[in-house]
Parts: C-alpha cells; structure tokens; sequence
C-alpha cells in the first residue's frame, strides 16, 4: 500500500477551503482533491489491509480497525505520526476516506477539520479520524503480550472515558506508566465496575498526585500500588447506592430496594456495597 502526504502549502490551501468543498466532505465525495496536491512517501511501506465496515452502529468497529490500523502502520515514529501533513493526505485518498464516510457524520466545518485534519489544541490527533486510530492502538498495544490487544478492547469500551482521559494525564508520554494506569484500571474493574463520575474523581487524583512526586519516577508496581489504593477507598465510601449496572449482561438497577432484589450485597472491611455481578450472572457462572 502506497503512502501520500499532503505537500506543507497544499495542507493550509486545503483547510482553508473547507467552506468551499463542505458538500464533497458531506457526500464523501473528494473528486477535488488533485494528485499533484499530494506526495509518495518513500520511506514508508505499508501491507495491504482493510478496514472493518461491517458495524451497523459504525463506532462499533473501533476495536478491529485499531488493531488492523496500528499493525499495519506500526513501523511509524512517534514523530512522524505527529505530522498533520500524513494523516491529512491519507484522509483524502482511498481506501481511508471510503472508512471515513463509513465511521464519520461530517456535516460541517468544525467536523471536517477536526476529522480530516487536525483541529485546535494539543488532544487534536486524537479527534482525527486515521491518527486517532494509531495512537490508541500506540498507548495500549503489548507486543510481548498473550493477549497484545487486552487494553485496546478495554478503552473501547468507553473510548471518551477510558481513552481520551488517558492521553490528559502528565504522564501520558510515557508508555510504561499509560499501560500500567490502564491494565490497574481494567483489572479492578473486572470486580468493581466504576461510574464517569468516579473515573473523574482517579483523573484528579493522579493529577494532584502529579504536583507533588514525579510521576515517571515511579516503579510500575508503584504506581499500579497507588491507584488501586484509592479506588479501593472509592469503593468503600460508596454512601449511596440509587443504581448499579450489570458488566456482564448490562441490567439495570435504580434504587435500593430494585439493587437488592436484582443483585444483593456484599460486605468489604464492615461496609455494606452492591455484588459486582447480578445475581442471574452469578447463578449462570456457577452451573
């Protein structure tokens, strides 16, 4: 598979004139862009691979094209995956913009930009449809690993919650620290699914922890050791409990009296909380 990039002064000529072509983005008709706008990279050499368009809810297929997406580009640099003058030129070209009109509603200029090419603020390769792709599969990939992909699949979950918070952190350069917060988070989350409003509540904490110890300096185990330590006191000041949901079979329960008909309780360190599972799953899992 060859790999174009836009040429510098045709990447600005192009983002200012998306007012002008906002009806080919809309239609994921780009017959305007021309070839000569565009560059063969020689240094690049990329497989054959293709996109996963198979989802009638197209934010379904995110998990498969991370991984088709990350291990076809794995070779890239940090450096050169931060270069818009890439991820923009392949955005115009088949077969990435057939998937961008599959994944993507672009129906106006904020939308195209930040898709097409990269919008404002640092977090903006994250918003673009290719680049996103590669770096989510970058902070979560395992090469060593049985199971390389365990963290994509588990971002993928929540890609805004458990994804985009991710990259946030002062620490989110350095990969050792990315992959242990999330493996951290994931396995506690196997016993005690968290809410948003409780993934906030870690976000600041680590950040707060981040004005006070240099979190790069910390041992992996560390680190892993601290925020298990604060979501254990997350869960033992749960004071109310008006709903809990299933991580097995999504049912719901809205107050206390429906959480203790559909899932009971438990009793950690002579605290009251909701069981992790209901109690349908429960039953399932010891037959």
């Amino acid at each position: 598979m060859k790999v174009y990039f836009f040429k510098p002064e045709k990447l600005e000529e192009y983002r200012k004139n998306i007012t002008e072509n906002l009806r080919g983005y809309e239609k994921g008709n780009l017959d305007f862009v021309k070839a000569q706008d565009l560059a063969l990279s020689s240094k690049l050499n990329i497989e054959d691979f293709e996109f996963d368009m198979s989802y009638e809810k197209s934010s379904d297929s995110d998990f498969e094209n991370i991984k088709k997406f990350y291990l076809a580009f794995k070779q890239l640099k940090n450096n050169q995956a931060d270069e818009e003058i890439l991820w923009a030129g392949l955005c115009h070209i088949s077969p990435f913009k057939e998937y961008i009109k599959y994944r993507w509603d672009c129906e106006n200029e904020q939308s195209v930009l930040q898709r097409y090419f990269f919008g404002e603020g640092g977090r903006s390769k994250f918003y673009n449809a290719l680049a996103r792709l590669w770096w989510y599969g970058k902070i979560t990939y395992e090469e060593s690993s049985k199971k390389p992909f365990e963290l994509t699949e588990y971002i993928c979950e929540n890609l805004t919650t458990k994804g985009l918070l991710t990259i946030t952190f002062a620490f989110s350069n350095n990969e050792k620290l990315c992959k242990t917060y999330l493996r951290t988070m994931m396995e506690f989350e196997r016993k005690n699914k968290l809410t948003t409003n409780e993934y906030l509540k870690v976000r600041r904490y680590i950040n707060l922890l981040g004005g006070k110890i240099l979190l790069d300096s910390l041992e992996e185990k560390d680190f892993s050791e601290i925020i298990n330590n604060y979501l254990n006191k997350i869960v033992e000041n749960r004071k109310d409990f008006d709903e809990k949901e299933c991580p097995k079979c999504g049912i719901k329960a809205n107050n206390k009296k429906e959480i203790e008909n559909v899932f009971g309780w438990r009793t950690i360190r002579n605290k009251k909380i909701p069981q992790s599972h209901c109690k349908n799953c429960r039953s399932k899992k010891k037959d």
